[in-house]
């Protein structure tokens, strides 16, 4: 595909900053999940059961591309990569388990940037499972995050899952997953391999619309002063985003770390976050005025490891 002159000219149609490859994949596989009468079907494990062999599979890939060519080019200009990779909240728990005691126990008012449809925000409603014969977070949850742990280091898991106070998630396009279009979109930004993650994610969602947390639209950077400043007095404000920062602008991403130390000078705040100088996962946090940093962990990006790195 890289080296096709036609389905590079369609690829851009992409938004700038959007992940193209990302992008492209998830719109052809959204028109499949609405067309599931072609052909190029039988070769996605997402929606056939027997899949042929993938490297067969380009002439009729570029073909279905060319014949619904305006279709993809539209998805391509007005659809944003906002996928919700459940697994990692497998890294979210210990990390929030953590701030919860640098912050002695006090209620967490949790903020996610980039959170798509927001079934993130739900990590303390999971059950997490590492690989180590014991089962953490809520035990009896319809949703079980699998990872493991790599390295001799290991998080501190207390006993009480930390209290939080409120919860909201922001995104320059919320997904709405009451609608059936956007709900297929999500579905669709997970690669047709990965069919533990549609199950995963269709039981989170579940859980999700029991109990939605509050989600709104609107540009991070611009809108996270005043979200600060709304944090509920009982809480303590807990901003965290994972793989969104590569999408946001050299200056917007100064601009945060800006926001947070102004705030940070008369509240208590925490930021944990990725993608901004490595792949890593790093939480900055000012307790009284003092502004102090960990590294926490190395992660893969779809979780399915972490090697914690912060030792108590």
């Amino acid at each position: 595909m890289a080296e096709d002159e036609d389905l590079i000219l369609i690829a851009r149609n992409a938004q700038q900053g959007q992940p193209i490859p990302n992008l492209f994949f998830a719109a052809v596989q959204f028109l499949l999940l609405k067309k599931s009468d072609s052909e190029l079907v039988g070769y996605y494990p997402s929606m056939c059961p027997d899949p042929r062999p993938v490297n067969e599979s380009f002439p009729i890939f570029k073909s279905f591309c060319l014949d619904h060519r305006a279709e993809i080019e539209h998805i391509l200009r007005t659809r944003l990569v906002q996928t919700n990779v459940i697994r990692r909240s497998s890294y979210l728990y210990p990390a929030f388990c953590l701030i919860s005691n640098l912050a002695a126990g006090r209620p967490l008012s949790i903020l996610e940037i980039g959170a798509s449809a927001g079934l993130n925000l739900m990590w303390d409603k999971f059950a997490y499972n590492y690989g180590d014969g014991e089962i953490r977070g809520v035990k009896n949850s319809q949703v079980m995050v699998r990872s493991s742990f790599r390295g001799n280091v290991q998080p501190a898991f207390p006993d009480e899952i930390p209290t939080i106070e409120s919860r909201m998630g922001i995104d320059l396009n919320v997904i709405n997953l009451r609608d059936q279009n956007e709900r297929l979109w999500l579905r669709s930004l997970i690669w047709p391999e990965h069919t533990e993650r549609i199950e995963i994610q269709e039981r989170a969602i579940e859980l999700f619309l029991n109990d939605p947390p509050k989600m709104v639209n609107g540009d991070a950077v611009k809108l996270l002063p005043q979200l600060l400043q709304d944090t509920p007095s009982g809480g303590v404000a807990c901003v965290f985003h994972t793989h969104v920062a590569n999408q946001i602008p050299k200056e917007g991403k100064m601009r945060l770390f800006d926001n947070f130390e102004e705030y940070g000078q008369r509240h208590d705040v925490f930021h944990l976050f990725n993608n901004i100088g490595d792949s890593d996962l790093h939480l900055e946090y000012y307790l009284n005025g003092e502004k102090r940093r960990i590294d926490v962990a190395k992660i893969d990006g779809h979780a399915r490891w972490i090697e914690w790195q912060f030792s108590e």
